[in-house]
Parts: structure tokens; C-alpha cells; sequence
């Protein structure tokens, strides 16, 4: 490794261009990403730099004092396996300090992350569909607004390892859905645009029937476009939602503690928000 390497924190300027970076690689992030992601904590995103060139890139985004998550990161090709990418990684953990950490990790790099003191906690996999089904018919389906915030925000901490209103301040500015019964949220599900189709998540339900009602609907927002959602295989609903959706698996990733994360309810979790910030 280079002498001339350094790790700094990216502008607001530089996370945009981040995101540009994961759009190249395949990623397909959504349009309005940068904004969301650097909203969640403006000062957990790091380049590594070699001289003036960015080789190396990753957010480490710090939820609350005892949760972050790292994501987003990525090493430039022509200088994997020379340390630059474990320096940036080092600055990072430096950064979120003693709190529990999660990623989600490509299946082959487990090993690697176990010798950094992740655990494996689920897999979850990225599917595709460009199903055009006729939403199920259901009255208790509401378009968000801002009267149901801090409701989401009760429900959504059961479902996440911590509580996050900053970026879900910023997140449901994209189409929200919620199943409410007797002003009680049962459920709620994101769309986002993407540079190609759309990405759903989160997707959080009580119960599977909910969780099938709301990606109907949520399905509608595409239009026939392609839409991704990343489920986790532990979910009973996967095989059934495969057939009816015409479902295909794109990849697989394993969700990584560093540290006891804060419980949660799994069994609600039909779709995670997102590989970048969890």
C-alpha cells in the first residue's frame, strides 16, 4: 500500500459521486439515494484516496449510541488485495466506535468479515419481478402522510436494530404505504425509483397476508418495470411469493452483527431497506 493513501469523510458533494460509483458497478441505486443516505449521518462516509483518485469508498452511518451500519463500500478494481480497502474499513469501525455494527456481506466474503468480529445473523436475497398483478382489494391500504410519522417510527423500531427518524424523515418522501386498522399500523412498505426500475424496502408486516397486500399494491407503483426487493430466506412467504410474482433470484448476502444488536422482531421483516445502510 501506498504511503500517498488516505482515508477522509466525503462531502455531501462526494456521496452523490458515490452513488454514481455503485450505479456503475451495478448496483442500481435509487435516484435519490445520496440525499437519504447523507441526511442519516452527514459525517459516516469515507474515500480512500490515493494521492487525488478515489480507490476505495464506504459509509459507516451511526444510528443512535449503540447502532451503525456499514455499507456502500467498495474497492476500485485495479487496487483490491494491497490494504487500501482494510485501511478505509479501520477508519470506519474507528468511527462508529463500541457500538453494535451491521452489514450485509456477499456470501464469500463471511470469512472475511468473521476475522473483523461479524456474525452472521441471516441471508437475505435480492429478487426480481416485473409481475403486473391486480393489487388485492383492501380497505385498510393508506397512501403515508405526515400525520403518520411518528407512528411509523414506533412501529419501524421493531423491526430495525434501532431508531432511525432522521433518515426516515427523508426515506418516506418516496411512496409509502401503510396497512392501518383501528388507527393502529399493522405494516408499511417503500418504493423507491432506482437508475433502473424500482427497489421495494423497507416491507415490515405482522403477519404474512399483510405483508402480500401490501407488495401488491406497492407493485403498482412500477407499472410493468422491473422492481427489486431483498427478502430473507427465512421468511415462509419467499417460496410462495416466487411463484406468484414470477420472482428471480438475483444474489444473496448475509446480514452481519459486530456486537449484540438491539432486538427486533425478524418475523415482520418481509423485505430489508436497503444493502447500503441496512
Amino acid at each position: 500500500m501506498s504511503y500517498n493513501y488516505r482515508v477522509v469523510q466525503a462531502s455531501q458533494h462526494d456521496v452523490g459521486k458515490m452513488i454514481q460509483w455503485a450505479k456503475q458497478a451495478g448496483w442500481n441505486p435509487g435516484l435519490e439515494d445520496a440525499n437519504c443516505f447523507y441526511a442519516a449521518d452527514p459525517n459516516g462516509f469515507f474515500l480512500g484516496k490515493l494521492e487525488d483518485k478515489v480507490v476505495a469508498m464506504g459509509a459507516a452511518v451511526i444510528y443512535d449510541p449503540n447502532f451503525a451500519f456499514c455499507g456502500l463500500y467498495m474497492v476500485d478494481k485495479n487496487h483490491q488485495h494491497q490494504g487500501y480497502g482494510l485501511t478505509l474499513t479501520k477508519r470506519r469501525l474507528a468511527y462508529v466506535g463500541n457500538r453494535c455494527v451491521g452489514l450485509d456481506g456477499v456470501l464469500n466474503m463471511e470469512n472475511v468479515y468473521a476475522r473483523l468480529g461479524y456474525q452472521t445473523d441471516f441471508i437475505s436475497s435480492l429478487y426480481r419481478t416485473q409481475a403486473l398483478f391486480p393489487p388485492i382489494p383492501c380497505s385498510h391500504i393508506l397512501l403515508f402522510s405526515d400525520l403518520y410519522f411518528q407512528a411509523i417510527c414506533d412501529y419501524d423500531v421493531h423491526c430495525f436494530p434501532a431508531k432511525r427518524d432522521v433518515f426516515l424523515k427523508y426515506w418516506l418522501n418516496h411512496p409509502t404505504l401503510m396497512y392501518v386498522k383501528d388507527q393502529h399500523i399493522m405494516g408499511y412498505g417503500v418504493i423507491r425509483p432506482c437508475f433502473e426500475g424500482y427497489k421495494i424496502g423497507p416491507l415490515f408486516a405482522d403477519n404474512e397476508e399483510i405483508a402480500d397486500i401490501l407488495l401488491s399494491h406497492l407493485l403498482t407503483y412500477a407499472k410493468g418495470q422491473p422492481v427489486m426487493l431483498a427478502i430473507p430466506e427465512y421468511q415462509q412467504m419467499l417460496k410462495a411469493w416466487i411463484i406468484k410474482y414470477q420472482m428471480k433470484k438475483v444474489f444473496s448476502v448475509a446480514r452481519m452483527y459486530r456486537g449484540n444488536p438491539l432486538k427486533m422482531d425478524l418475523n415482520r421483516v418481509y423485505a430489508i431497506t436497503s444493502y447500503e445502510l441496512g
